[in-house]
């Protein structure tokens, strides 16, 4: 799946991560209050949640997947 289709799952609530990573991150939209100014997330095994942004090669992936 590319970026954009795993964004929209992500925008709906769903949690995704990529096939090509080693450590299966796992990567979520949050919203600050009520649907207002939504951000993605990023938390790993053991780790707290941080802000996420997309590089390059995340964007032109087609390995999203979601997380079940």
């Amino acid at each position: 799946m590319t970026f954009g289709d795993a964004l929209e799952r992500m925008k709906a609530g769903r949690k995704m991560t990529r096939e090509g990573w080693v450590c299966r991150d796992v990567i979520y939209a949050k919203y600050t209050r009520e649907g207002i100014r939504a951000y993605l997330v990023v938390q790993s095994i053991d780790c707290e949640p941080m802000p996420y942004t997309a590089t390059d090669a995340d964007i032109f992936a087609d390995d999203w997947e979601a997380v079940p």
